[in-house]
């Protein structure tokens, strides 16, 4: 019977870190990409369109984790309009990457903004509330 007991604690500890680690792993995912946009934000102003290319293709890779996560793991995360969020940050993200490739710095701008809505309409319902100092 203990044997039992701790086998069932031990499989519910288990799923409980595996969801927690998904949504570590989501934050993580989510400031990168946050990052990534308002260095491109930065470089698409200054007309650096080699910076921005790269940075451009690394929220394409960030964007695709994310819509990877919202759509395969099993948390609090997973539900359909996350899910539809996710694929059209990532599909905006792929937008913007070619409108660079193209070397359409005033597009990219208007394209970058489109793929930042993309992800704000997601983070203004799913996003934590930000903590305030004390």
């Amino acid at each position: 019977m203990k044997y039992r007991i701790g086998v069932f604690v031990l499989t519910i500890l288990s799923l409980v870190t595996v969801g927690w680690a998904a949504e570590l792993c989501q934050h993580d995912l989510m400031v990168r990409g946050g990052a990534v946009y308002l260095a491109m934000r930065g470089d698409i102003g200054a007309g650096n369109l080699e910076a921005a290319q790269l940075k451009a293709r690394e929220l394409v890779d960030v964007s695709k984790e994310i819509q990877y996560l919202w759509v395969t793991q099993n948390t609090n995360w997973q539900v359909d309009d996350g899910v539809e969020w996710a694929q059209d940050s990532h599909q905006k993200s792929i937008e913007l990457l070619k409108i660079l490739e193209e070397g359409d710095l005033d597009a990219a701008a208007a394209a970058l903004q489109a793929t930042g809505q993309a992800c704000g309409a997601c983070h203004q319902k799913y996003r934590p509330a930000r903590r305030t100092r004390q």
